[in-house]
């Protein structure tokens, strides 16, 4: 490993699986922070969708995180939309409102239990912002596929991927491209054809 290895993002929109990645570095050995926390000098890789942005993220209590942006590489990973829209839904208003300082979003975010048009309109934005910074995508349906590229992107030695538990999930309804559709057809159209882009299939 070189003496000052490359300090690497790893990001996308909430719900992607950031932690699930986080856990898995961390199972690896490699000094790793989930959303910035216990983020110290030696942490070489962050999992976070927040540091995608500069700035603060303001919790909903007094408590305020500032984001570091100090990476040498960031990496952008998805997860099929329909997934992804489905469980943020579930997010919390300080999410959204984080999110609502760089994505035009006229939706009025609610405590929990987010508009569907309102979390289209988050994955379409966030994600942009995430492609004009990334230097590589993976989907995550596919890491242990490709774990080898994977290994090479962060800059450490080809190894097997570790086996790993279930996602972290949680309930909300499942969702189908006739449910966005039926929710604004514009919005709909714009998270296939971007979903598509990703490489994923209907």
């Amino acid at each position: 490993m070189p003496e000052n290895p490359e300090r690497v993002l790893i990001t996308g929109h909430p719900r992607s699986g950031t932690k699930f990645t986080a856990k898995m570095l961390k199972r690896m050995g490699y000094p790793t922070s989930y959303e910035g926390h216990r983020l110290g000098r030696k942490t070489r890789f962050v999992s976070s969708w927040k540091h995608a942005m500069p700035g603060v993220f303001e919790y909903r209590y007094p408590r305020r995180m500032r984001l570091d942006q100090e990476f040498d590489r960031i990496i952008h990973q998805v997860r099929h939309p329909l997934k992804v829209i489905a469980s943020s839904t579930t997010l919390f208003d300080a999410t959204i409102d984080h999110i609502k300082k760089y994505v035009d979003i006229p939706e009025p975010t609610v405590h929990k239990h987010q508009p569907l048009s309102l979390c289209m309109r988050s994955w379409i934005g966030w994600n942009r912002l995430i492609e004009d910074k990334a230097d590589w995508r993976f989907r995550l349906e596919e890491l242990r596929d490709i774990f080898p590229e994977f290994c090479r992107q962060l800059g450490i030695p080809e190894q097997p991927m570790p086996s790993m538990g279930k996602r972290n999930t949680r309930r909300h309804t499942d969702l189908t491209w006739a449910d966005l559709y039926r929710e604004d057809e514009d919005l709909a159209a714009e998270v296939q054809a971007m979903a598509r882009r990703y490489g994923y299939e209907d």
